[in-house]
């Protein structure tokens, strides 16, 4: 069956195109929703990631500023790994 026959076929089932169509829809609809998950996905890592950069800002500050490594930790939530990490990099 030609390309052109098969599209006559389709054009004159009504069955076969409402079937398309529903289809169509179904795609569409779960590709906004993935896309949607994908958004939200996005969004949490990149609070994350800025929660977890300010904490690393504000302890090197803390660092500078000759602040003991527990209240560097108690003010950032880092832990003491972490800050001894970031210390690291002062020197």
């Amino acid at each position: 069956m030609s390309i052109t026959e098969c599209l006559k076929e389709f054009l004159n089932n009504e069955e076969t195109r409402k079937d398309f169509a529903r289809e169509e829809w179904e795609a569409r609809k779960n590709q906004a929703i993935g896309e949607e998950r994908g958004k939200k996905i996005g969004e949490e890592i990149g609070r994350e990631l800025g929660h977890v950069e300010t904490a690393n800002n504000i302890a090197l500050n803390l660092l500078k500023m000759k602040t003991d490594i527990k209240n560097v930790t108690d003010a950032t939530g880092l832990t003491e790994q972490e800050v001894l990490k970031l210390q690291k990099t002062l020197q």
